[in-house]
């Protein structure tokens, strides 16, 4: 399961960057020109609830799926948002829910991203949004982490390493995820 592979992933802290934050504000003024109104938004794997708390602020109603949440009760109280403790795809969700559905780095980490993109598009409102990020894999940044891994016959592998990690299962490009 994956809720098992990610059980410390709430203690995670590299989406509270001031770059991250810049990029998430960026993606919200993007995701709204590209729907009608702004309704229900969840967040899959939303950590502790960063990207929610912006979107908050932008005008949307937040919801997150996180299996391992200890700050579900906390953004519950604060923040009206609210907080599914389970794994997606055992999740109890109805059809048609939400305007906007995100999937930030988390496609990559799944066994099985067409039947999660599948329940996706069930829960999503007719003109809704599914914005997936994930790694791409034919990128400028992986030609070059493999160029610099060939030059140095092997000994530089760290930009691969970082790359190419035991939990992602799959690899994406832009055509793979068409």
């Amino acid at each position: 399961k994956i809720s098992n592979f990610f059980s410390n992933y709430c203690e995670e802290t590299s989406w509270n960057t001031p770059r991250t934050l810049s990029v998430y504000r960026k993606l919200l003024k993007e995701i709204s020109q590209h729907v009608e109104e702004r309704g229900k938004l969840l967040d899959i794997g939303c950590g502790k609830g960063t990207f929610l708390k912006l979107a908050l602020s932008s005008g949307w109603q937040g919801f997150g799926i996180e299996p391992n949440c200890p700050e579900a009760g906390e953004l519950k109280r604060e923040f009206d948002i609210q907080i599914i403790q389970a794994d997606f795809m055992e999740s109890d969700l109805s059809e048609n829910q939400f305007q906007v559905v995100t999937l930030w780095d988390l496609i990559e980490h799944v066994p099985n991203p067409n039947e999660w993109i599948k329940r996706c598009h069930r829960i999503i409102k007719p003109k809704g949004l599914l914005v997936i990020a994930t790694p791409n894999h034919f990128s400028l940044i992986d030609g070059l982490a493999f160029c610099a891994c060939r030059v140095s016959l092997g000994n530089f592998t760290y930009a691969l390493e970082k790359l190419y990690t035991v939990d992602h299962t799959l690899y994406f490009t832009e055509q793979t995820l068409k």
